[in-house]
């Protein structure tokens, strides 16, 4: 097994493309995608780490993979973390913004995200996730809108208490408060077999 680079990831970036490709031309607007749109999502160089482009999450995906693998001494013969490793989601409603906002205030969604992680480590990224149609029977008022949520590796405390953790986190009225009805704050153990990550789940509300 390679610990310089995520086995799959290319391929999986490259049918990622594909397939955003293949939405352009089946919604048809595919004639409204410009140059600078065109480059960004595929021709762009990795480098820029433009979160749109396949390269540049494959280069980010791999650094990543490697810096983790060296922090916590992963190899063939040691697959699984000496101590826990989870995979964290944190999302709340009021990270929501419309999706044409011209000013939106990432910082602070970071922060009002990472409260209730204290006390651990972590490494992670801000997604913001398109909703194009949201549906009645949500949380949310507006048809469209994009939610702004962190993706983390975490460690620092073990299976038990993370779910304590999560538990606390799914219980509060001013934070982790979902989009749609659970799951709402969650965190899964990491385990590193030979061909890729895989998710153990640990106790969650939903």
């Amino acid at each position: 097994m390679s610990w310089k680079s995520v086995p799959g990831l290319r391929r999986q970036e490259r049918e990622a493309l594909s397939n955003v490709r293949y939405a352009f031309r089946v919604a048809g607007n595919l004639h409204l995608l410009t140059r600078g749109d065109e480059r960004k999502i595929g021709r762009g160089p990795a480098i820029d780490l433009n979160a749109a482009n396949p390269s540049s999450r494959v280069l980010l995906g791999n650094a990543v993979w490697r810096e983790l693998g060296s922090h916590f001494h992963l190899s063939e013969s040691q697959l699984i973390p000496a101590r826990p490793l989870f995979s964290v989601t944190t999302v709340d409603i009021a990270c929501m913004t419309a999706v044409d906002a011209t000013q939106v205030n990432v910082d602070a969604f970071i922060r009002h995200l990472r409260h209730g992680l204290r006390g651990l480590s972590y490494v992670g990224m801000v997604d913001p996730a398109l909703y194009a149609d949201i549906r009645p029977g949500t949380e949310f008022l507006e048809r469209t809108g994009v939610n702004w949520h962190l993706h983390l590796f975490a460690w620092g405390e073990d299976r038990t208490e993370m779910g304590l953790r999560a538990g606390e986190m799914n219980a509060r009225s001013d934070n982790y408060r979902p989009l749609i009805p659970r799951p709402q704050a969650s965190c899964s153990q990491m385990k590193c077999p030979r061909n890729f990550l895989r998710k153990e789940r640990c106790g969650l509300n939903g």
